[in-house]
């Protein structure tokens, strides 16, 4: 939708442990990380008119 509106966003980084080169790592409890990944967005730190 911010795209659409001329808001360039995009998300924001994946987890570690969701990488193939990591998937057989060893982690925690990811619930707050995990909650985190679905919802923040990174937004341009620059304005284009």
């Amino acid at each position: 939708a911010t795209n659409n509106s001329g808001v360039m966003t995009r998300p924001i980084w994946r987890l570690m442990n969701k990488l193939p080169m990591f998937s057989h790592c060893r982690c925690g409890d990811l619930t707050n990380a995990e909650w985190l990944e679905d919802r923040v967005v990174n937004i341009p730190s620059s304005f284009r008119p």
